[in-house]
């Protein structure tokens, strides 16, 4: 799209087109993911198989699995309320040698 065409857009037109971009782009992320799950997958699969092999068998009886070699996703901490992000700060300030002004 030249600039001429960019500056005759419509509002409407303009959200519209923001609107496909903002979907393109959330669609990238999700197909970006994907890869990176299936590459995960593919890895606990090979570990999985190697540690089998090698396993101990009295040691451990029960085989391990795919999911044993699988990154664990650590849901989010709870939002930091601004006094406690202040103590954060100050402590690593204090930890650097920084000065309190």
């Amino acid at each position: 799209m030249s600039e001429e065409e960019f500056w005759d857009l419509t509002p409407a037109q303009f959200d519209l087109l923001e609107k496909r971009y903002i979907e393109s782009e959330k669609a990238k992320i999700q197909l970006e993911e994907a890869k990176i799950k299936r590459s995960d997958q593919q890895t606990a699969l090979i570990c999985c198989v190697l540690a089998n092999i090698n396993r101990d068998k009295k040691k451990k009886p029960k085989p391990f699995t795919v999911d044993d070699f699988m990154p664990k996703v650590v849901g989010r901490k709870k939002k930091q309320t601004p006094q406690q992000q202040f103590e954060i700060v100050k402590m690593l300030n204090a930890a650097f040698g920084g000065k309190v002004i």
